[in-house]
């Protein structure tokens, strides 16, 4: 639900997006899969991430720099900091949060 927030507060300051992907559990396909590829599409000045948690530090490393050589931001926000966030990520995603 949180995600879709993020989305409205956009729409309130006028950013527009070009995509929306949701990667779930993750399972097949990660979310530094889906930004790298939206890095590479010249339509897109930023990429915006509503993270739970990174599976791959690596691989997020690696597209933070790319993000930084192409000039686009990577405008990251990181939740399930707080216990109550912890419980409610966990709960439907199994997903590790924290620091």
């Amino acid at each position: 639900m949180g995600q879709f927030c993020f989305l409205n507060r956009a729409n309130d300051y006028g950013i527009g997006y070009r995509y929306i992907v949701s990667t779930g559990n993750e399972a097949s396909v990660s979310m530094t899969q889906f930004a790298d590829f939206m890095l590479d599409d010249p339509d897109v000045k930023a990429v915006g991430l509503f993270i739970e948690g990174i599976k791959d530090g690596k691989a997020f490393a690696k597209l933070a720099d790319k993000a930084l050589k192409l000039g686009k931001p990577m405008i990251t926000l990181k939740i399930g900091e707080s216990a109550v966030g912890q419980k409610a990520a966990a709960s439907h995603t199994a997903s590790m949060t924290g620091d």
